[in-house]
């Protein structure tokens, strides 16, 4: 079932519910039930119930064509279930969201949008001891958002056609993810993509103890990144055993962060890339970099933003991409870059300024 939840009672029921009556099972089920859930299911509330030992939602003959929410719940794990369906009822937004609660896990959910790019997939905010394993995520802006949670584990995810996010970890504090996958993505417009982002509050104390460990970034999408909106980016980050195969500059970024461990990490740059594939650890203090190996940079990569780093700035070039994506609706004062053709441009006329000096000299 899940990770926390101890054996259900003798007594324990098996009940189905509908669209039609899902609130009122809900709310007379027993600690240790399972409710099976049947049909399709349009906007879906529940809300204040707390199972000691667990309450099992059986969704995996359920489809969402509505946003499910769950507030101020404790102790239910959803087992599978079809989530953002129906494009004609599908608006934009998160397909589900768990606010306030603890003890919730999503096992198996299949997480589509309805218009390629535009809905949002599972979010838990304002909540602890959490749990997203073996997801498929396809077609969203975003797949997952991890928002103000303490404790949680986010492990044998798939992400495919993302045009932004794969995954957000946001003012979060001992959260882990592994064995997660980002693949095919296919960016909208000024859009800065990651597998994996993460990045603090400005006024609130720095993200903590977030380790990524043995996920896989494939494509035009940057790799997993941990940026600084104000003043820090996190304390006690792990980025261990990740594998980066991307077209995008950072492959691996940690910038303004503390007490961090980024090694075994593998970094390559797919051939056709504009920009290099790279790691960053800027700023922050005691990190330990090590053992991560980055392969050789294409022949055919652009010889001015890939390998002329050095010439045009690095910190330049890492600016531009160190924006966090900011679709968590309490993020504040984190756009995404508005002037994202200006900057290429800017790049590829300063790139044309230096061949033209160096030519006169």
């Amino acid at each position: 079932m899940s990770f926390w939840l101890t054996s259900g009672s003798a007594t324990a029921a098996i009940m189905t519910a509908n669209n039609a009556n899902i609130k009122t099972v809900f709310a007379t089920a027993q600690d240790g039930d399972t409710i099976i859930l049947d049909g399709i299911f349009g906007r879906t509330n529940l809300a204040n119930r707390s199972f000691t030992n667990g309450l099992t939602i059986d969704a995996r003959s359920a489809s969402f064509n509505g946003q499910l929410t769950m507030k101020s719940v404790a102790g239910v794990a959803v087992l599978g279930g079809l989530y953002g369906m129906s494009p004609g009822i599908w608006q934009n937004g998160w397909t589900a969201v768990i606010s306030n609660s603890s003890r919730v896990s999503f096992t198996n959910p299949n997480v589509v949008g309805a218009s390629i790019g535009k809905e949002l997939g599972l979010r838990f905010v304002l909540s602890s001891d959490i749990l997203i394993d073996g997801g498929t995520f396809d077609g969203l802006r975003a797949g997952i958002a991890i928002d103000s949670v303490t404790n949680g584990r986010v492990t044998n995810n798939l992400v495919t056609n993302s045009t932004s996010d794969g995954m957000n970890i946001v003012n979060s504090h001992n959260v882990t993810a592994s064995n997660n996958i980002c693949r095919d993505g296919t960016p909208s417009v000024g859009a800065h993509p990651d597998c994996i982002q993460m990045w603090s509050f400005a006024g609130q104390p720095m993200q903590s103890d977030i380790q990524l460990l043995n996920n896989q970034a494939y494509g035009p999408t940057q790799g997993f990144t941990s940026f600084d909106p104000s003043a820090a980016s996190g304390l006690r980050i792990s980025i261990i055993g990740n594998r980066v195969e991307t077209s995008f500059p950072q492959g691996i970024a940690c910038y303004g962060c503390f007490d961090s461990v980024i090694t075994d990490n593998t970094l390559i740059t797919l051939p056709g890339s504009r920009w290099r594939t790279y790691l960053r650890v800027p700023g922050g203090a005691n990190n330990i970099v090590e053992n991560n190996s980055i392969g050789p940079l294409p022949s055919n990569t652009d010889p001015v933003l890939g390998n002329d780093e050095t010439a045009l700035g690095l910190q330049a070039l890492s600016a531009r991409f160190a924006e966090p994506f900011g679709v968590v609706n309490s993020v504040a004062g984190v756009p995404e870059p508005a002037v994202w053709m200006q900057l290429l441009l800017g790049f590829g006329c300063a790139g044309a300024l230096l061949r033209q000096r160096r030519a006169n000299a």
